[in-house]
């Protein structure tokens, strides 16, 4: 039998006999993973298009899975693999998959699914849910728009419409969702329904706001992260702009010029919006580095943070949310009046806690300039890994003040400015995080309309 995907299965093949279900996966992903391409009118189903070749991927897929998901993980692939029409079946294990975080894989599977069942409502939800987890928010917004009879009369159809639209950086499009959204919820009665209405609205607003001052295209990284999320990104990575990267970077070490380019950035936004009285210094090293640095160019007083939150104004400054600890994430949760939590190094492949008021950088993989494992390039040579640098707080904060920027470092700093100023006078749905005086802080979705490669 002749097969469109004959060296990933040969690969994954042997990789299995070798004993090396992890390197089958890698090996064979590729042949499962929703292809993101649009066949004449409907979903593409990439190389599975013959039964046969279902059968076939999905049973080499059941011995991957149970070697490394456990037995009834392979059990419930092999039952989709003896029985690839079966809707039910393959709506059991593309759920699954979704809980496993296999996303792209559930795409596939939820895709031929909903060929099968075009008018079944539970998988055109998961399927739109495994599209948007894997990034396709085209192929998921296609989805919908064949689906009207559904998404007219759901409302939280009606909401991933709108949501995903926006995702495709079409403003008009999820506008036009909300007069729509509104009444459905309102005829639901359902007071949990009004949850994703309200951010859905407030994504909206936020844009709506920033459209005189941000092109809000699919390259504005810095626009839709505030649409989005609430915050405002400082830096954007000059690095890869013609690669596909818009400034995001993939892998990087951080070092006291970018640390102090975040100060000066973070002094610039507060310029346009008010002085803080105080800087407040988290238990970690590096926050506690970067929060010393921060007042001393701020020349404004430092305070530990309490183990239980403070009341008081002040800027917040973490390192990075990610790398905090799970008592001192619970007490930055919540909003408080004249505080703003900076978060210099954020994570984009993978969602922090929460969304962060300010943040310098979004990185893929980082080291940040004090910690161990950095690596020194040589002329010859491999490079080599370092140890944490040694030195105080104190003394590490100041060889941060003393560095000196690159002359185009600040380059796009009116642009900066212009868009702080306009977010200091926003009020309502469309206010920035960092004036909101009560509730919890937002999910900081990693992803955005503008697109960025990912290096594995």
């Amino acid at each position: 039998m002749s097969f469109p995907y004959q060296e990933e299965r040969a690969q994954a093949l042997a990789a299995l006999e070798d004993g090396d279900p992890q390197g089958a996966y890698r090996h064979f992903q590729g042949v499962l993973h929703f292809p993101g391409k649009l066949g004449p009118g409907k979903l593409s189903p990439g190389k599975l298009e013959e039964d046969s070749h279902w059968q076939d991927a999905l049973g080499i897929f059941a011995k991957i899975g149970a070697a490394i998901a456990g037995e009834e993980f392979g059990q419930l692939v092999q039952q989709a693999s003896d029985n690839p029409n079966d809707p039910q079946t393959l709506y059991n294990l593309g759920y699954e998959l979704i809980e496993h975080g296999l996303h792209g894989i559930a795409a596939t599977v939820l895709t031929r699914c909903w060929q099968m069942v075009p008018d079944a409502e539970p998988v055109l939800m998961e399927l739109v849910c495994a599209l948007e987890g894997s990034g396709n928010y085209q192929q998921a917004c296609m989805a919908l728009w064949q689906a009207p009879e559904l998404v007219n009369n759901n409302p939280m159809l009606c909401y991933l419409q709108g949501f995903n639209s926006l995702m495709c950086a079409d403003l008009e499009a999820a506008t036009e969702v909300l007069p729509r959204l509104r009444a459905l919820v309102e005829e639901s009665g359902d007071p949990d329904l009004a949850v994703p209405r309200d951010n859905l609205v407030q994504m909206i607003a936020r844009a709506e706001a920033i459209r005189s001052v941000s092109p809000l295209d699919e390259n504005d990284l810095r626009g839709w992260h505030f649409a989005i999320n609430t915050g405002l990104l400082l830096h954007l990575s000059p690095h890869g702009m013609d690669a596909g990267m818009n400034g995001r970077y993939a892998f990087v070490q951080d070092h006291n010029e970018l640390c102090l380019e975040g100060i000066r950035r973070v002094a610039a936004v507060l310029g346009q919006w008010s002085a803080v009285p105080r800087v407040f210094v988290l238990e970690d090293r590096d926050s506690a580095i970067l929060a010393h640095a921060t007042a001393q160019e701020l020349g404004v007083s430092l305070e530990p943070w309490p183990s239980g939150g403070s009341d008081e104004p002040g800027l917040i400054v973490a390192y990075d949310l990610s790398a905090l600890d799970e008592s001192t994430i619970g007490s930055l949760f919540e909003y408080r009046a004249g505080q703003i939590l900076w978060s210099h190094a954020t994570c984009w492949t993978q969602e922090p806690p929460f969304a962060a008021d300010l943040t310098t950088f979004f990185y893929q993989v980082n080291t940040s300039p004090w910690a161990a494992g950095r690596l020194q390039f040589q002329e010859k040579g491999p490079a080599m890994e370092m140890p944490a640098v040694e030195g105080s707080v104190e003394e590490l904060a100041a060889e941060v003040n003393a560095s000196e920027l690159e002359g185009d470092a600040l380059e796009d700093l009116a642009q900066l400015e212009a868009l702080a100023s306009v977010l200091g006078g926003l009020q309502g749905d469309a206010s920035a995080g960092a004036f909101r005086r009560e509730g919890t802080r937002p999910r900081h979705r990693a992803d955005s309309p503008v697109r960025s490669n990912r290096f594995g």
